[in-house]
């Protein structure tokens, strides 16, 4: 004996259905998600690489699609006692929480190096990374991409990415910062990278 239960496909119910690119809960254009449930992406494919990456540009939308996909942002950092704070949400989905959505995003600096990488540390497990002292200027690199374990529940992953600089020594505390204390000095509390100590 089996009971099964039914409701409509409704777009702003706030629940993603196979047919919607993504639901927010509202009918409202320019959040992200359309007033019928499409994603308003500001990515342009091809975007697979550091070397063909986005410029980043707050309130940043993008998609995995298909879900090997890679999608890299590029973000001009310049000076020294920089950080760079990076989170991943999964525009309006709840595909983090559900474990539909298993984000990776890796940061490069200016040298195209790996500086750092991070799987799920922010809310509702997507990626959240912080990385202070960075020692290159020029266009650092954040590449988003889905791990092998979420690959194929979903056809398309929607997401927003929200990065944020911080130049340690500026006396505000913002971004990865732990602390700012005006200057770069170590052995004060605050170190020359804004970490207590």
């Amino acid at each position: 004996y089996i009971t099964a239960y039914s409701r409509p496909i409704e777009c702003s119910d706030g629940i993603t259905d196979d047919v919607e690119e993504c639901d927010d809960g509202n009918l409202v254009d320019g959040d992200g998600c359309s007033s019928t449930c499409k994603l308003e992406a500001n990515e342009s494919e091809p975007n697979d690489t550091v070397f063909v990456a986005d410029t980043y540009v707050t309130g940043f939308i993008g998609k995995i699609d298909p879900a090997n996909d890679v999608d890299c942002v590029s973000v001009n950092i310049q000076g020294t006692n920089r950080s760079i704070y990076v989170a991943l949400a999964d525009a309006g989905t709840g595909f983090c929480s559900s474990g539909f959505m298993d984000p990776l995003i890796n940061i490069y600096d200016a040298n195209n190096t790996l500086i750092g990488t991070d799987d799920d540390s922010g809310d509702t497990f997507c990626p959240l990374l912080g990385i202070l002292g960075l020692t290159t200027s020029g266009d650092h690199k954040v590449c988003i991409q889905t791990t092998s374990s979420s690959q194929g529940l979903k056809p398309v992953y929607p997401y927003s990415l929200f990065i944020e600089l911080a130049t340690c020594g500026d006396g505000v505390v913002e971004g990865a910062e732990d602390c700012d204390d005006n200057n770069v000095m170590n052995n004060d509390g605050c170190s020359s990278v804004c970490k207590l100590e």
